[in-house]
Order: structure tokens, then sequence, then C-alpha cells
């Protein structure tokens, strides 16, 4: 289920926070500061496995934008987010594959690994 921008933290209000990780993963893909905050900006968000996920769809891209290569090659590409903070910025990736969306989809809700360490032992 997709995530309207009523609900929750709104990562557009604030500046997002990089990491090293996603400064090296923009240079290897090609992607700007500028890109990332288009792809936040206009890509559907989804809350999946502890992140939140901003995917660039192509009816996504407004008509005025198709047109310029600048934004039209951002088709695909997706943006993680840490859902606890809703600041950071965790990776950044392309995925022009006919599934990327429903892969996206099918992660799991929530982070297991996270839940697992605020359970209490079995006794």
């Amino acid at each position: 289920m997709a995530i309207g921008p009523s609900k929750g933290v709104n990562p557009l209000d604030e500046e997002p926070l990089q990491t090293e990780h996603v400064a090296l993963r923009m240079a290897q893909r090609h992607l700007t500061e500028q890109e990332i905050e288009y792809v936040m900006q206009y890509g559907i968000r989804y809350r999946r496995a502890g992140m939140l996920h901003f995917y660039l769809r192509k009816k996504d891209i407004p008509a005025s934008d198709l047109r310029l290569n600048q934004y039209s090659r951002l088709e695909g590409a997706v943006v993680l987010l840490d859902s606890r903070s809703g600041t950071r910025i965790v990776t950044a990736y392309r995925n022009r594959h006919k599934d990327a969306l429903k892969a996206i989809r099918w992660k799991a809700k929530y982070d297991r690994k996270r839940q697992a360490k605020s359970r209490p032992p079995f006794c």
C-alpha cells in the first residue's frame, strides 16, 4: 500500500541526511542531490522492511519534464530512507525492470531483525 503525503513523517519537510554509503552509490549511479530530491518529490512511497522506498515510475514524471532527458532518465530510480528517522538516506539505485515495483511491494512490511532484538528471550 502506498503512503500518501499526509501520513507519517514527510521527509520533504527536512533536509535529508546522507551517509558515506549513499554518497558512494550516488557517484556510482550518476545521481545528483537534486535528482534524489526529484525522486522523493514525485515518486510513489512504500514503507517496507523498515525502510521508506521512493520509486519513480514513468507516469509519476510530469508531462513537461518527460521530454527532458535530465528527468526521463530517472525512470525506475529508487531512494531508500530509514523509516525511523525519516530523513536519513540509506541508498539509491535504479531498477527499470517491469516487476521492480512488485519486488518492493513483496518485501516484508517490517524489519524482522529489529523486531527480534526488541523481544525478550524465551524462558
